[in-house]
């Protein structure tokens, strides 16, 4: 029941990644003025295909840090909607900052310029655990109003 309860929060946080990084790639030249070489159509296209790409994994990334906390949350009791919805946000904000950290590590090694990196974790964490939050609380008002009427349809094991 849980996959089938949370795996849309899973493929919209990857599709919401995907649409912010193309719009944030597509909107970078027109608010910062292009190096060399990047003012080409073709590197434009390039720019906007790896912003939906690097969107579309942090948000995949989020997604299972979503899953991977909200998994455990929800295995032994009744956890409320609000509950659900701050463990997802808080799954969605470690996954898409792990992508971020990593990606700056990997770009600068020990070198990476913190100064950056750090608001640029923070900022992409925020939108992902936003996104989580009202995705998740979203599917689990669904999934407890599928278990209510499910509990009403039963029998009552009364007295004949």
């Amino acid at each position: 029941m849980f996959w089938v309860a949370y795996r849309q929060v899973l493929g919209w946080l990857t599709v919401l990644g995907a649409v912010i990084g193309l719009l944030l790639m597509v909107a970078e030249p027109m608010v910062l003025p292009p190096d060399d070489g990047e003012d080409s159509l073709f590197v434009r296209v390039a720019l906007a295909y790896a912003g939906a790409a690097g969107g579309a994994v942090t948000g995949l990334v989020a997604g299972f840090g979503v899953l991977a906390l909200l998994g455990p949350w929800t295995w032994y009791a009744e956890r409320t909607v609000a509950s659900r919805a701050w463990v997802a946000a808080v799954g969605a904000a470690g996954g898409a900052a792990l992508v971020w950290v990593g990606i700056g590590l990997r770009t600068y090694g020990a070198f990476v310029s913190w100064e950056i990196w750090l608001p640029l974790c923070g900022a992409f964490a925020l939108v992902a655990a936003i996104a989580a939050a009202l995705l998740t609380a979203r599917a689990a008002r669904r999934e407890d109003d599928k278990q209510h009427r499910l509990q009403q349809q039963e029998p009552s094991q009364g007295l004949l």
